[in-house]
């Protein structure tokens, strides 16, 4: 099933602290820093820890393990915890049950799909069931998201809070930044050049578009051209046709007249032959 985080995280939690860590000293800040280590809603300690009276329980021992067991919450893990137990003292439960969490903030940091197996070594736990009531905490205080595949037994993750960083760790970061800024750069370029690419791509298809449009229209004008000059031409041949009929017409006539003519002489009777006729 999924896990969705609460975003319950205060980073404001720990100022309040900061703020009584001022005027505090010796086994006062041994004591504060002991109440931040209980307190269920601080698991960051970056700001108290640049504190210089905070730094200041360093020079005296009796007070230096109160402040590597800041360092450890800040930083560590449960299996460094375990590795040191005897030089830092016992933890309280809600101690172990924090420093559990971060535990599993920082193994989600490093891979986005943890083994069960995994988080039972690392976490000192004994059992399924307790594992994962421990994620699903970690989850409802904002610390992960994730996935919990129980089918095959492994967390998947989404999200990790970060945590402090330690003064060693920020040039490598520094330089992980630079790498990351410079493969950017990279990619950034190659896109640039593949737009300009495809803008000049498509300014050239734009264009063979316009001139095979153009040549189209120039084929429909020359044909229709030819058309008209086709028909200008049937025109003038029956025209012509049509004269030469007007000019034979008249001759035809004229020929049919003078038949007619020669038809009627032979056929009409003579009147001074049929008067003569009368008479006798």
């Amino acid at each position: 099933f999924f896990c969705m985080a609460s975003d319950t995280i205060d980073d404001k939690a720990i100022q309040q602290y900061c703020l009584l860590a001022k005027t505090a000293r010796g086994k006062a800040l041994v004591s504060l820093i002991q109440t931040v280590l209980n307190a269920s809603d601080v698991f960051v300690f970056g700001e108290l820890l640049d504190m210089p009276n905070i730094q200041e329980l360093a020079n005296h021992p009796e007070t230096k393990a109160a402040l590597d067991l800041l360092e450890l919450f800040a930083h560590g893990t449960y299996s460094d915890y375990k590795a040191r137990s005897e030089v830092l003292g016992p933890l309280t439960p809600p101690q172990i049950c924090k420093l559990k969490q971060l535990t599993l903030v920082t193994l989600s940091s490093r891979s986005k799909v943890l083994p069960y197996d995994l988080l039972l070594r690392e976490l000192d736990v004994s059992n399924v069931r307790e594992l994962e009531d421990l994620i699903i905490e970690c989850v409802y205080q904002g610390l992960i998201r994730g996935k919990l595949d129980q089918k095959d037994k492994r967390l998947e993750v989404h999200y990790a809070m970060g945590r402090d960083v330690r003064p060693g760790e920020i040039d490598a970061m520094l330089s992980t930044i630079e790498n990351w800024v410079q493969c950017s750069e990279t990619i950034l370029r190659a896109i640039e050049d593949r737009v300009r690419w495809a803008n000049t791509v498509q300014e050239q298809n734009k264009k063979h578009k316009q001139e095979f449009e153009q040549t189209i229209e120039n084929t429909k004008k020359s044909l229709k051209a030819q058309e008209a000059e086709a028909g200008d031409f049937r025109l003038d041949a029956d025209a012509g046709e049509y004269m030469e009929e007007e000019r034979a017409r008249p001759h035809k006539s004229r020929m049919k007249a003078l038949k007619g003519q020669a038809s009627g002489s032979d056929h009409k009777p003579d009147r001074r032959q049929s008067k003569l006729g009368g008479h006798g």
